[in-house]
């Protein structure tokens, strides 16, 4: 599916143990930048395996 580990971890995360991702929770559970968070996220989306909840900085991350 083109994944990189911390996607397929991120999706484990949501799936397996109900957590819903920020942007913020993202960057601190990865250690990633701003943009790899929002990239990569945005990634599982466009793929349908990510939903979006909420708008603007609200914005939540959980499995499809």
């Amino acid at each position: 599916m083109g994944l990189n580990d911390r996607q397929v971890e991120a999706l484990r995360l949501m799936v397996n143990e109900k957590q819903i991702f920020t942007n913020r929770k993202y960057r601190d559970v990865f250690k990633v930048t701003n943009k790899t968070a929002a990239t990569d996220l945005n990634f599982l989306v466009k793929k349908g395996m990510a939903q979006v909840k909420g708008r603007g900085r609200s914005v939540e991350y959980l499995a499809k």
